[in-house]
């Protein structure tokens, strides 16, 4: 990624790597401005050719580190950016945990959940997120393991059998009796509903549907499907069997796509007025609900609000706030009780 995606400048460059020192401890918030100044302090320099880099620059760089899983983002009481590493930044950059002895532990509850400590690898981190679900990242992430998850995992070529092979390599207390019973029947209710044999693909025979091919022959954990090009069906038979079902060309009620605005007061969408505090937040909450826009006087002024949020206690609502026909973006604004005067419902 530094090779990569780092813009070509030398400042930049020096910034990167200078917070991948390993006098960066890991768990310790440092902040951007201050690493920023560290890494252009070199006094054999030519100050009159040197580029500064400021903390806005720097940004961008900190938080794919932190989309990454890297680093953790925060900000001080002056709202200056800090970072802290979630690992050692120098061992990442030499490959991370590959070569350390002991390596990290999940654990697998019996409601299906995997608990993995940031001392797991990324590699089997991994592989655990391609047959689960995804339920919160942090210190602690979580996943958890579904029919679904398990199902998706199978037409990958990551079977049930696999999968608890490879819970049970990295499990530190083992696998739930009741998460292998599903593992298993989950298995069999695989093999019954993805068969090619029941696919709806007319013309091709099975050898041209698919053929699994391991992206490593030493390592046969990781498929990726190939498929033979046939004017019949496209390009590639999909992974996926929500694609290959059949077409359904019924036009659909229009009742079920068009929200119903025969309960709508006429007036709301007529009249420009002032209403009751109960009434108006009524109009607000409607116009949510019908993902509408509302014309509203702040300050003596005609306004459009597009509501997006709401919050009962106390009762207040967030949108954009426009002035008529502007091809502006909007502010954010949050809008409490008796905060606007009159106003008008507008639907389509």
């Amino acid at each position: 990624m530094m090779e990569r995606y780092v813009p070509n400048q030398a400042e930049y460059q020096h910034f990167t790597w200078r917070i991948c020192d390993s006098s960066l401890t890991r768990g310790i918030w440092f902040a951007v401005d201050q690493l920023l100044a560290s890494s252009m302090d070199r006094p054999e320099r030519d100050a009159s050719k040197a580029q500064s880099l400021s903390v806005q620059d720097a940004a961008p760089w900190v938080r794919l580190l932190t989309g990454c899983g890297y680093t953790d983002l925060g900000v001080d009481e002056e709202d200056r950016l800090h970072f802290r590493w979630r690992m050692d930044p120098s061992a990442l950059l030499s490959g991370g945990n590959r070569n350390h002895s002991v390596e990290g532990q999940f654990f697998i509850q019996p409601d299906f959940e995997i608990l993995i400590p940031p001392d797991v690898s990324y590699t089997v981190k991994y592989t655990a997120a391609m047959y689960t679900e995804r339920i919160s990242d942090d210190l602690m992430t979580v996943y958890r393991l579904t029919r679904d998850s398990v199902a998706q995992a199978a037409e990958v070529g990551m079977g049930p059998e696999k999968i608890l092979s490879f819970l049970k390599e990295h499990a530190g207390t083992g696998v739930p009796e009741n998460v292998q019973a599903a593992l298993c029947q989950w298995g069999k209710d695989t093999e019954r509903s993805w068969n090619p044999e029941n696919l709806p693909q007319a013309g091709i025979t099975l050898k041209e549907r698919v053929e699994v091919l391991a992206c490593d022959g030493s390592d046969n954990r990781y498929h990726a499907a190939r498929y033979v090009c046939n004017p019949a069906c496209g390009l590639m038979l999909p992974a996926r069997r929500e694609f290959v079902l059949e077409l359904d060309d019924c036009v659909p009620d229009r009742v079920s796509i068009v929200p119903d605005l025969n309960h709508i007061p006429v007036m709301w969408t007529r009249d420009w007025r002032s209403y009751h505090s109960s009434t108006a937040k009524q109009m607000m909450e409607q116009a949510l609900e019908l993902s509408a826009k509302l014309e509203i006087a702040i300050d003596g002024s005609r306004m459009e609000f597009i509501p997006f949020q709401l919050e009962r206690q106390p009762w207040k609502i967030s949108g954009a706030l426009y002035e008529p026909d502007s091809e502006k973006m909007g502010s954010t604004v949050q809008l409490g009780e008796g905060e606007w005067k009159e106003m008008r419902l507008v639907v389509p």
